[in-house]
């Protein structure tokens, strides 16, 4: 019978709206903090050991194809003088990026710990940590629970459910889509830096590609701390009244507060490369 009545009275539904938030932001801020070999480590096997050598290949042997082209530009330029340091200039930028290309992959670890050692910082730094119902709601509601809303608590109690559902998704979809981008970028990294020895013009692939990887790196960073700074805000409350108006919208209040948070981590890596200038 009780179970019946908190479910005619929404107050079943906010419960379960409140679990699922929670597991949501759960599973975000444990994903936030691991490098992509913790996340899944054949998953990554794959990447670095069979896909990664096979760019590398192909990368290495588009240096060639890059020097040949820029320097082709270069003596084909009749306003340009070619000069002994000019071809110098060439042959050190070829030997640069050959040895970027060699050691692509060290850094790309070594980013991605750096990356890892930073979000846990930001954790440690703003007092939290993750596992500890950090961003979690408070799965009860008396007026609900009280059935005086009645059938109008049902209708609340789906709507808040279905808030929790698609606000929480919406987080767990962009951090998920951050780990689909480090799996793309890692091993395509060595083509964007075979341009370097093309020259200017044609290195601007190199810059795009350092630029994207380095904000992807950072990206995780930025959701811990756009997730840091809404829990209190969401922890503010702005209905504190007695009257039945302020107590219906204390019930409906959790439910922005989750887009608001949503909305600010899915929007953290834009600001992010908007501050840096990265289009």
């Amino acid at each position: 019978m009780s179970f019946i009545q908190n479910l005619i009275n929404g107050h079943m539904l906010y419960q379960l709206g409140c679990d699922v938030w929670n597991a949501f932001v759960d599973i975000s801020l444990a994903f936030l903090v691991k490098t992509p070999e913790e996340i899944d480590t054949n998953l990554w096997t794959v990447v670095m050991d069979n896909i990664y050598p096979l760019f590398l290949a192909v990368g290495s042997a588009l240096v060639v194809t890059f020097f040949f082209l820029g320097l082709y530009r270069d003596v084909s330029d009749y306003r340009q003088i070619i000069q002994l340091e000019s071809l110098i200039f060439i042959l050190i930028r070829l030997g640069i990026c050959q040895a970027v290309i060699v050691g692509l992959k060290p850094f790309i670890m070594a980013m991605f710990q750096s990356g890892q050692a930073l979000s846990r910082m930001i954790i440690s730094r703003m007092g939290f940590a993750t596992g500890s119902a950090y961003g979690h709601l408070a799965s009860s509601s008396e007026y609900l629970k009280s059935g005086s809303l009645m059938f109008a608590g049902t209708i609340i109690g789906i709507l808040f459910f279905i808030a929790a559902l698609t606000c929480g998704a919406s987080i767990c979809l962009s951090v998920f889509q951050r780990i689909i981008k480090i799996i793309f970028a890692a091993p395509t990294g060595a083509l964007a830096i075979a341009t370097i020895a093309g020259g200017r013009e044609l290195s601007r692939t190199a810059s795009s590609w350092f630029q994207e990887f380095l904000a992807v790196i950072l990206e995780a960073s930025f959701m811990i701390l756009a997730i840091g700074i809404c829990v209190p805000i969401m922890a503010i409350p702005l209905f504190p009244g007695s009257g039945v108006v302020d107590t219906l919208m204390s019930i409906i209040e959790p439910a922005f507060k989750m887009v608001l948070m949503s909305s600010a981590v899915r929007g953290s890596g834009t600001i992010f490369r908007k501050f840096l200038g990265m289009h």
